[in-house]
């Protein structure tokens, strides 16, 4: 399918660095539309608390959860930072629907390598250059360009991917390419470049 489908702009990034977003249509898949506030709200207090809207958190301390175990199985053992972070240090703790940067700021779930940015920044200016991470599209400045945010290799619940200490989403690669209709195999390249090629 076609790789632009369902993109948006990625929207304002620091213009601190000469990177590629700053000459180009940088595009990224959205994560926004998928959270629902209201919904969100709904499920959690018709569920899980009587109907009652779910108090604001006092503190940002760890402490035991009764929901989202599919995502953290134990809230007070999170493997991200190992141990020394927790939910609230990257999740508003007033508005779920967005993550906050280290003065509680709200950051848009569009623009995950803000929030990733505030503890590994030597990996965001590496993003930034086109170093770390995968883009696809035009190459010439001013392109459309297509890039994975963090998120999309990365799972930020289980970074080291459990036992695998891996720090990557197991992804499986793509097919290989199919020849033109006729053409059984890819003698023909040899031919015009040599055994070398």
């Amino acid at each position: 399918g076609d790789p632009f489908d369902g993109t948006i702009p990625m929207g304002d990034m620091p213009a601190s660095v000469d990177a590629d977003y700053l000459h180009e249509e940088a595009v990224v898949k959205p994560r926004e539309p998928e959270i629902d506030r209201n919904k969100l709200l709904t499920v959690c207090t018709v569920a899980c608390h009587n109907g009652e809207y779910v108090p604001v958190p006092q503190s940002k301390e760890p402490r035991p959860l009764a929901m989202h175990q599919d995502i953290v199985p134990d809230s007070m053992k999170l493997a991200h930072g190992k141990g020394a972070i927790w939910c609230l240090d990257c999740h508003s703790k007033t508005n779920r629907t967005k993550l906050i940067d280290h003065f509680d700021n709200e950051i848009s779930f569009n623009q995950p390598q803000k929030l990733c940015g505030k503890c590994h920044g030597q990996v965001l200016r590496r993003w930034r250059e086109g170093i770390h991470g995968k883009r696809i599209g035009m190459w010439d400045k001013g392109g459309k360009k297509r890039w994975w945010v963090c998120t999309e290799c990365h799972n930020p619940h289980d970074v080291e991917q459990g036992n695998r200490q891996s720090g990557f989403a197991q992804l499986y690669p793509e097919p290989a390419p199919m020849l033109p209709k006729g053409m059984p195999n890819a003698d023909h390249e040899r031919v015009k470049h040599g055994p070398g090629h």
